[in-house]
């Protein structure tokens, strides 16, 4: 649409009104996301910039990671590009409790909603409730099937805390299967997928067992996060896993 005008001036505030609208509907579009994609209010502050005001203690030996987490932000997840980097199809975070994986998933998390591209993050134990409430049959609840689809066709689909069996139990049979049908799906279909766990890659193969772990060492990469834990420094950066 061409806006005509004898002044400048009138030109140039119907520009200025069309742009407040444009900001307001992207920012809604924003919230929207945000409010959509399940991403815990704690970590709705976290960003890659405050990861710069962080003491060199917590920083170190995150630096690899948050190189990865950052580049993985830049995608943009479409076609099949032979020159994509694994990063560019997911990232599995590894490392012990308390270091900031789940802060720095959520950095990702947070450029890429402000960006207006939707993500769907999960906690692994809120996922496998999610899926056995659907054994119960019940007609008004989500079926199996709408449950696992709604996660094999989030855009970005992000899993914290996978497989810690200290809090909640050892992974079983019925478990790895959970895990077969969301991520197998993911794979061959090259959809990106972020993943924290407090498993090295040999716990996690023997829990979730070989295939698995092949397949996501295959197509993601897969980060070792080091250095002095978040929550021991007080640093304003919540961990979960």
């Amino acid at each position: 649409m061409v806006i005509r005008a004898r002044f400048g001036e009138r030109a140039s505030e119907s520009y200025s009104t069309c742009q407040c609208v444009l900001e307001r509907a992207q920012k809604a579009r924003q919230i929207q996301l945000t409010g959509n994609s399940g991403l815990k209010q704690k970590y709705r502050h976290c960003t890659f910039e405050l990861w710069d005001t962080l003491e060199g203690a917590i920083q170190d030996g995150k630096r690899t990671a948050r190189g990865y987490c950052e580049r993985f932000t830049k995608w943009d997840f479409t076609g099949n590009d032979p020159a994509r980097q694994p990063e560019s199809y997911g990232i599995v975070l590894s490392g012990s409790k308390g270091l900031g994986k789940s802060g720095l998933m959520a950095s990702v998390a947070n450029r890429l909603l402000a960006s207006n591209r939707p993500v769907l993050w999960i906690n692994w134990r809120e996922l496998v409730k999610r899926v056995r409430a659907t054994y119960s049959h019940d007609p008004a609840k989500p079926s199996y099937d709408q449950v696992i689809d709604t996660l094999n066709n989030a855009a970005v689909l992000m899993i914290d805390d996978m497989g810690d069996s200290d809090s909640w139990g050892a992974v079983t049979d019925n478990r790895r299967e959970i895990a077969q049908d969301v991520l197998t799906p993911r794979y061959d279909d090259m959809r990106p997928t972020l993943i924290t766990t407090n498993l090295n890659y040999d716990s996690f193969q023997d829990k979730f067992g070989e295939l698995l772990s092949q397949r996501a060492r295959e197509l993601y990469a897969w980060i070792v996060v080091k250095g002095a834990l978040v929550r021991s420094q007080n640093a304003p950066i919540e961990d979960e896993s």
